[in-house]
């Protein structure tokens, strides 16, 4: 396993980021870009703002308008954070302590409220991801009290439990990513008890663990999923050591790749995200120099295609939503508690070349 942490400086890859929106969208408030996603011809971005989360628009990929401003008229609807296009529609879930919300749009201009008061739960105030599994869209949630839950939803009208309880664990409380891998769907929770868990089933109604106790050590509490070039990868969030990744080629038994933050204990969240299934990405979370974006074509040699942070040390990222391709680009929103979230694309396209692995 190599990595090359001055390969952006090199052969310039970090000369083909640039910024495409003013910071925060013209209001140091919108803290955050949590999500961005592609819905029909345009690009969608969401905040967070204690005003109200709101939600932007672009057509050009530089150009934004605003969509939703005041967290869709109520300002308890802090974060915009789960974004996903699914049959036809724009859906839309928030972070609200009294319980969290979905909103769908058909045109990306008119939004309808499809479920309140955290999916019959008030401690679900948080929907943090949407995926789509077997027809169905299933929304991923956040409960500190019982334990996270997942619902689905044939319709995108009706929603039902496939999840409640943290999978038996109220500890588990947190689900943030999932990903399908050898006809089984994987999903990754948030355990600061006891560590990380990662569960799978072939229907989304009977489940099993694969992996429990944060990979060995309880200080692994997030853990993100992706499936790439024929192997299962889940990295973590490790505030003590640094953010590891692991690969499982069976989905049961795994190998880490990636120890301590790649070689940067202060680089504690690893995220992951694959683009166009010919590059596995990971962002990681730096509070000391900014966030440093690696990426991989074999899974073993990684390079840093970013300066850190962008150029600004406050500059980080949240979890795996805030990523989308558009228009032959890579887009990845920030979040910046000094100055406003920012987005950033990269012309990825022209420039990509194989990856060498170097001699140690």
């Amino acid at each position: 396993m190599t990595i090359d942490a001055n390969a952006s400086s090199e052969n310039s890859l970090s000369n083909s980021w640039s910024q495409v929106n003013a910071n925060g969208f013209g209001n140091p408030a919108n803290r955050r870009v949590e999500t961005l996603a592609v819905f029909g011809n345009a690009m969608y971005a969401g905040t967070l703002n204690q005003a109200g989360g709101e939600m932007w628009r672009t057509s050009d990929g530089i150009s934004w308008t605003p969509v939703i401003t005041g967290g869709f008229g109520l300002a308890q609807n802090t974060a915009i954070r789960g974004l996903t296009a699914w049959g036809g529609h724009l859906y839309a879930g928030g972070v609200n302590e009294s319980g969290a919300q979905i909103w769908r749009s058909g045109n990306g201009a008119s939004w309808t409220q499809v479920v309140s008061q955290g999916l019959e739960s008030s401690g679900n105030f948080e929907v943090n991801y949407f995926f789509a599994f077997n027809d169905m869209l299933y929304a991923e949630t956040r409960n500190d009290i019982g334990g996270a839950e997942i619902w689905r939803s044939h319709d995108g009208l009706s929603w039902t439990p496939a999840i409640t309880g943290g999978l038996g664990n109220s500890d588990n409380w947190g689900f943030w990513q999932t990903t399908i891998y050898n006809g089984y769907l994987y999903v990754g929770t948030s355990n600061s008890a006891t560590g990380s868990e990662i569960w799978r089933s072939a229907n989304a109604v009977a489940w099993t663990s694969v992996m429990t106790g944060g990979f060995g050590t309880r200080e692994n509490v997030f853990v993100s999923l992706c499936s790439f070039n024929g192997a299962l990868y889940a990295s973590t969030l490790n505030s003590i050591s640094g953010g590891q990744i692991w690969k499982s080629t069976n989905g049961i038994n795994w190998t880490q790749v990636i120890s301590n933050g790649f070689g940067d204990a202060n680089s504690e969240g690893i995220r992951l995200f694959v683009v166009d299934n010919a590059l596995l990405h990971a962002t990681a979370e730096n509070h000391v120099t900014g966030v440093k974006v690696c990426r991989t074509s074999n899974g073993d040699e990684w390079e840093q295609v970013n300066n850190d942070g962008f150029g600004e040390s406050s500059n980080g990222v949240f979890w795996t939503n805030s990523e989308a391709v558009y228009n032959g680009k890579l887009y990845l929103g920030t979040v910046n508690e000094a100055i406003g979230g920012q987005v950033w694309a990269f012309s990825y396209y022209h420039i990509y070349l194989p990856l060498i692995a170097r001699n140690n």
